[in-house]
């Protein structure tokens, strides 16, 4: 975990690359919207796979 924590911390100081991660973070969708289609499409493949 220090270790993870260190890189998180290296690549906050680099700002460029910091600059590039937070863009595309950005870019995606974490909206309820795209979640709830993700979970029904796993649980129809769960359906499924039985």
């Amino acid at each position: 975990m220090l270790n993870a924590c260190l890189r998180a911390q290296e690549l906050y100081n680099d700002k460029k690359a910091w600059k590039k991660l937070v863009t595309a973070a950005m870019k995606c969708d974490f909206s309820w919207d795209t979640s709830s289609e993700k979970y029904i499409d796993l649980y129809k493949d769960l359906l499924h796979s039985n």
